[in-house]
């Protein structure tokens, strides 16, 4: 174990320096990234939840080399390593050692392969899909978790942030049910649910939809939900309408003259 840390750690040193001057186009596994920049032009700040080491499949990392302000949370300790170190350099990235969910406790995590789940809200119903990823290593560890609005307390600036990405394997109920949302605005979230495969897709919209956000788009891994303020603006959905044609993995959710009502 403490070769393979410090072999990431190097690692995430020489990924650092070498993307920060030779950027990659996306880093993102269906170009979310990309896609972001092309609704927002620019995107300010930037929440991670499940933020991993940082750039393996990111939705963020292009995001932050781009001048972002970025605030990431990855409880696993040997993740968090590697997270810390890739942005040592940036500080305009935060990175936190903690989870977020609806209560402040202490839960266990375990980590295989390149996932890590808290066992009591594991999604049986991506098994199948996900099952290339596992493997017979299974590491556990105790992480302590707490609601996002104890960070914003501290992190002012995000309180208005551009994107919201979150990425927890199967907690991203508990997650976004941790958000106040009197107090926190976001433009987009953007929520790994495997389409409408994961276990709380229903309620994550519904609840997202309570707060005044509308699923607009998707890919086989994301789906992206934007706040209602720009979903009645023309400019936007036109943007919104667009990406599809120019990205093949995406589908529009609903027609446009739907989003205009």
């Amino acid at each position: 174990m403490k070769m393979q840390k410090t072999k990431g750690i190097i690692k995430s040193l020489v990924k650092s320096t070498q993307n920060k001057f030779f950027p990659k186009k996306t880093y993102a596994q269906h170009q979310e990234d990309i896609v972001l920049l092309e609704l927002f032009d620019r995107i300010e700040t930037f929440i991670d939840i499940g933020a991993n080491d940082g750039i393996s499949c990111s939705n963020t990392y292009l995001l932050a080399l781009q001048g972002a302000n970025g605030l990431c949370f990855e409880p696993v300790k040997l993740n968090y390593t590697f997270l810390k170190w890739l942005y040592v350099f940036n500080n305009k990235v935060k990175c936190i050692q903690e989870g977020i969910s609806n209560e402040v406790k202490q839960l266990e995590i375990q980590r295989d392969g390149l996932l890590s789940f808290i066992p009591e809200t594991r999604d049986l119903k991506l098994e199948g899909i996900l099952n290339q990823y596992f493997s017979k290593t299974v590491e556990k560890e105790i992480i302590s978790v707490k609601p996002l609005n104890y960070w914003l307390d501290i992190y002012t600036e995000f309180i208005n942030c551009d994107v919201l990405s979150l990425d927890v394997e199967g907690h991203e109920l508990y997650t976004l049910q941790s958000i106040d949302f009197s107090i926190f605005k976001t433009k987009c979230f953007v929520i790994e649910t495997y389409g409408h495969v994961h276990r709380d897709y229903d309620l994550i919209n519904t609840l997202l939809n309570q707060h005044g956000y509308q699923a607009l788009l998707e890919n086989d891994l994301n789906t992206f939900w934007f706040a209602r303020e720009l979903v009645v603006q023309s400019s936007f959905v036109e943007k919104v309408n667009a990406i599809p044609k120019k990205f093949s993995e995406y589908k529009l959710m609903y027609e446009l003259d739907y989003c205009q009502h």
